[in-house]
């Protein structure tokens, strides 16, 4: 997941920091802090449900890699088992930076094999699991913005 949540973290330190120190009343800064309060809202709401949003993820990620995997060229296909020796090692499920990685990585490698997948009429399964999971991950991804009290 892109930005990881220490990095949305640290970049609202360094607009509170950058922005609203020197300028808190100007409108501008006014707008910026609206965004800070609404995005941690979002992660006080929501931060508990990413891990277990991550997992689902990257298990269907792998899985339409291991089904493009005899389609990839070799550099990609070896990256690809570099990842699934990974999983075969079994990682901590309680680890959440190698969690954070593994996802990152997972969705790496999948940005790699996305122009193959839309484009091998061999690969039509394939496609339509991902165009699939990209639906599945809008209905499923936890950080969603409370609603305005009324």
């Amino acid at each position: 997941m892109r930005p990881s949540i220490t990095e949305q973290l640290d970049g609202m330190a360094r607009i509170v920091r950058d922005v609203l120190g020197p300028h808190l009343d100007d409108a501008y800064a006014n707008d910026i802090a609206t965004g800070v309060a609404v995005t941690l809202s979002t992660l006080g709401a929501s931060w508990q449900e990413v891990p277990a949003f991550q997992r689902w993820e990257t298990g269907e990620i792998e899985s339409l890699l291991r089904e493009a995997l005899p389609h990839l060229d070799a550099s990609l296909a070896a990256d690809v088992a570099g990842l699934e020796r990974g999983a075969a090692a079994g990682a901590d499920p309680l680890d959440l930076r190698a969690l954070d990685a593994r996802h990152t990585v997972a969705r790496d490698l999948l940005a790699r094999a996305v122009p193959l997948i839309e484009s091998d009429p061999a690969l039509g399964a394939v496609r339509d699991g991902l165009h699939a999971l990209a639906r599945d991950r809008i209905a499923r991804y936890p950080l969603v913005a409370p609603r305005p009290r009324s």
